[in-house]
Formats: structure tokens, C-alpha cells, sequence
């Protein structure tokens, strides 16, 4: 369950806002993908964007606005989140308040000022603790869509934070997860032209320190509610050269998870390895090996 915070502009000449208004020096943003991944949003036009804290990244606020429009402007507080993002949420309100000359704004529908903030924040946070102590640990498995990327937890790991009530170590947890630029790899679904079958390919490119899944898959990390009338049997791997501008290699999912020994990695989440970043020279050694092999088979 989410918190709504919504501020509308009333007034016939309607002001616009940019990132600058609301981002000062103390938070970031960016725009969310489909994989539910931050990428660079280069400008302010897209519709729906994620601003956080750098220095402490939990799960992120969603706000979104539609700049051609103007009119109206929507916060969404996660929860359960960190105590952060709900400050960050509220930073947020006030920023956008204080721009548009706003006295009054809406909260899952019902109307306060900005006296208010104080008090529903602290709500907030109680209403945010009671929501991650009862997270569903029914299942193995824990999805969260965090700033950065989505994060799986075992729910073992979630109930040992649950039963302390620590949210804080969960909140620090989660910014340590988030701290460095690593490439949260998907995979690219070209069409196999059968039975609505697909290829899917992972990229891995010169330097990159990489999360790729410990097995491939085509499902979204977090499950968006549409049923996707395609399957996949054949997953690769597609290496990129820089200096060759390009795919230089492809090979199966499975043969690079030997090659690379990604059993051996450093696990990042219950779902996904941490692979090292591999020099443009270890990717053209193992491109020749499979380009190699291919032509012998051919």
C-alpha cells in the first residue's frame, strides 16, 4: 500500500516547476524504466520520476508530472519504505508548495496545509514501521523496488529485521546495496518469428561491474500485472566492444555462467550474482573462443 500526496494548481496562469526547484543540493532523481530501473533523465520531460536521497537509498519517491500540463502534481510515499523517503516525500511537497504558492494539498484525498506536515509525517513513520513488521514473508522471497533497481530478499533476512523492528538496519542495508553504479542487466527479446517464442539476450560490456540473475529469465522483476503472451526458450549473452563499436560474440546464458564461474561470484541478492567487471582484452579472448567454436560447428 501507497501514500498519495497531490497538489493541483487552481490559478488560469499555471506555473511550471523543473528539477532545480525541488532538488536543491541535498537530493537526486532520475526517471524509472520499465525494469524498474533509475536511468538518466537528461531533462525534465518525462512523466514519472524517482527522487531520492544519495546519501541514504531506500526505496525511493515516485512523483509524477506532466510538464506540457502543468496543472497537477502527484507524490507517491512507499510503504514500507525508510524513514528517508518519507521525509524526502514530504521535502518534496514542500518545495512544490512553496513554487506553485500552494496554502493546502491532498493526502490519499483528504486535504491539509502545510502546518500539517509535521504531524502527518510522524504518522507516517508509525504507519511505515507497522507496514514493513507485517511484510508478507509467506512466500521465499521478497521483491522491492528500491531507487536504483529492484532488490530480492529472502524473507529469512526480512523476518530477522521484522522480529528486532529494524528498520534502521534494513534502511542501511538497502543503501549499501545501492551505493556503487553498477549495470542491473535485462535482458533485449528479439522475436524468434514461432509460436510467439523470443530470443533473449543479455548485454555485458567492457569495465562494467554487472547484477546479472542467477537464472535467466524474461519476467519484469517486479510483477506489473500484465500477462505477456510471449516465452522463451534460448537465453545469450552478447559481448560488447568499445573498440569494435558493437556485439562481438554471442554465446549461451549457460556457457558464460561457467566461463565467468558465476557460481563463484560474490552473491548481490537471493536472485542475482555481482560480476566483476571484465577488460576489453577478457572479452575478446572469450569472443574468439565462442566465434571459434561456432565456425567448427558450422
Amino acid at each position: 500500500m501507497a501514500i498519495e500526496l497531490t497538489l493541483t494548481q487552481t490559478a488560469f496562469l499555471k506555473k511550471g516547476i523543473s528539477a532545480k526547484d525541488i532538488l536543491l543540493d541535498d537530493l537526486a532523481y532520475g526517471v524509472v524504466d520499465s525494469a524498474w530501473r533509475l536511468i538518466d533523465p537528461r531533462d525534465f520531460k518525462s512523466d514519472f520520476y524517482c527522487f531520492y536521497d544519495p546519501n541514504k537509498m531506500g526505496c525511493g519517491v515516485r512523483v509524477h508530472y506532466t510538464p506540457r500540463k502543468k496543472e497537477s502534481l502527484s507524490i507517491t510515499i512507499p510503504t514500507p519504505g525508510t524513514e528517508r523517503d518519507i521525509e524526502v516525500s514530504y521535502l518534496v511537497l514542500e518545495r512544490v508548495m512553496k513554487k506553485w504558492n500552494l496554502s493546502t494539498f491532498l493526502q490519499d484525498g483528504t486535504e491539509y496545509t502545510l502546518d500539517d506536515i509535521p504531524h502527518l509525517k510522524e504518522k507516517m513513520k508509525q504507519f511505515n514501521l507497522v507496514k514493513f513488521t507485517h511484510l508478507d514473508t509467506r512466500s521465499e522471497k521478497v521483491v522491492l523496488a528500491c531507487v536504483k533497481w529492484p532488490i530480492v530478499f529472502s524473507s529469512e533476512e526480512i523476518n530477522e529485521y521484522i522480529e528486532k523492528e529494524d528498520l534502521e538496519g534494513f534502511t542501511n542495508k538497502l543503501h549499501k546495496l545501492q551505493e556503487n553504479d553498477y549495470y542491473y542487466a535485462i535482458p533485449r527479446l528479439f522475436p524468434k518469428g514461432i509460436n510467439n517464442e523470443v530470443l533473449a539476450v543479455y548485454a555485458i560490456s567492457p569495465d562494467t561491474e554487472t547484477i546479472l540473475p542467477k537464472v535467466p529469465t524474461i519476467d519484469p522483476p517486479i510483477d506489473d500485472g500484465n500477462r505477456r503472451d510471449i516465452h522463451c526458450n534460448t537465453y545469450e549473452v552478447g559481448l560488447i566492444s568499445y573498440e569494435d563499436h558493437g556485439v562481438i560474440a554471442r554465446l549461451s546464458y549457460e556457457d558464460f555462467k561457467k566461463e565467468m564461474k558465476l557460481e563463484e561470484c560474490e552473491e548481490y541478492d537471493v536472485d542475482h550474482y555481482l560480476l566483476k567487471g571484465l577488460s576489453e582484452e577478457e572479452l575478446h579472448i572469450l569472443a574468439e573462443k565462442y566465434r571459434s567454436t561456432n565456425e567448427e560447428e558450422e
